[in-house]
């Protein structure tokens, strides 16, 4: 008797195959759909001149990963603040993000220091934030990661954070990095990673502001290079602050003429506070050897602001930024200094908020998994 051709488990095992062939067939229709909504087009379309091939879709893509297409995403946060900690843990599974949790110093373990100044005029909470920062930048280089997102453990964002950084990608990506624009930083070389190192941002820079809460804008010297795009996946829905808004309309972009949901990329001039920002390698080798191992000269946000607005680091912006610090108005919001800030919102009776606005991580968190009076954020 003449046997089947196609027994029952090679037939099981055709229909897997072929079920798992429209699995990937499917996935690679979604990602071209999707860069279909973002480019206009099924292909992405680069900046003139460019490739335009495989390696371009898949930093895109890698923006949305759990580390936002950065190396690390590492956050700086005391022992003690567990309250802290443990938000960070919700906020990050809402978001999908993986994050790599650093020390921070308490300020009497830097007293002892060769590198701070027996004289220094700084409070030993300043100097914990000061060596924290340090050590973040020193995991950059003992790590051997291209990139990485530092963030403080108060940061806040919005909760399509990946759909923010895809796009912010795809702009990068089109116009290039604003210090390789005409007038911009000196001495600016564009730079590669290690072969087959993703950079979805590009690796020309050492700061990327990210988080900054106020910024000096440059009013003197003629306009810093820079580019503008809208962003559909996670607009700002209050009024950007009187500083944001004026880096906007240098670069054409008037807010209160109804261009909303515009951000602008440029060279940095003056970002205050190290709520978020990005650092390359590089980037983390200058910052180690001129504010680590010859020691700080100010409050380590300060001392940034004025490198940078000395152009002696090569540092870019986002504005409005993406991250935000969340703030209840008491003592705990800062470990480094005493606080009164209160934003105050009537939706909100925690009176807890950050600039994001609506669609703030931290309040969707309290809303899904919140009970009773729990479902505002009360930290």
């Amino acid at each position: 008797m003449l046997r089947p051709a196609i027994t029952v488990p090679r037939l099981a095992g055709l229909v897997c195959a072929i079920a798992l062939l429209h699995v990937v067939w499917l996935y690679r229709r979604s990602v071209v759909d999707w860069q279909s909504r973002q480019f206009g087009g099924t292909d992405h379309q680069p900046a003139e001149g460019g490739g335009g091939d495989s390696a371009e879709a898949e930093e895109l893509i890698a923006a949305g990963n759990k580390t936002l297409g950065f190396g690390e995403i590492l956050v700086i946060s005391l022992d003690y603040r567990t309250d802290r900690q443990d938000a960070l843990s919700l906020v990050g599974d809402l978001s999908g993000l993986n994050f790599t949790m650093l020390r921070g110093v308490p300020g009497e373990e830097t007293l002892k220091s060769p590198a701070v100044p027996s004289d220094t005029a700084l409070r030993p909470a300043e100097l914990g934030c000061w060596r924290s920062h340090v050590n973040a930048w020193k995991h950059v280089l003992e790590s051997g990661v291209e990139t990485a997102l530092i963030l403080e453990d108060d940061a806040d964002w919005h909760v399509n954070i990946k759909d923010q950084m895809r796009l912010l990608s795809q702009n990068m990506m089109r116009h290039g990095s604003p210090l390789l624009m005409p007038n911009g930083g000196t001495e600016m070389v564009k730079e590669k990673g290690k072969e087959g190192v993703l950079a979805p941002y590009t690796l020309d820079w050492d700061i990327f502001w990210v988080g900054q809460c106020v910024q000096a804008n440059n009013r003197e010297g003629g306009k810093r290079p820079g580019f503008t795009y809208k962003d559909t996946a996670g607009p700002y829905n209050d009024e950007p602050q009187s500083d944001f808004k004026e880096e906007l309309l240098i670069h054409g972009v008037d807010y209160d003429k109804g261009e909303k949901s515009m951000r602008v990329v440029a060279e940095a001039s003056g970002p205050a506070c190290t709520t978020g920002y990005a650092v390359t390698r590089t980037g983390a080798h200058r910052l180690l050897y001129n504010l680590g191992y010859l020691g700080p000269q100010a409050p380590v946000d300060l001392q940034l602001l004025s490198l940078c607005a000395r152009r002696e680091l090569r540092t870019i912006w986002i504005a409005p930024p993406l991250i935000s610090s969340w703030v209840i108005g008491t003592g705990p919001d800062s470990d480094t200094k005493n606080t009164t800030e209160r934003i105050d919102d009537p939706n909100n009776p925690a009176k807890g908020a950050s600039k994001i606005g609506e669609g703030s991580a931290r309040r969707e968190v309290a809303k899904l998994w919140g009970v009773g009076d729990n479902k505002v954020p009360r930290r």
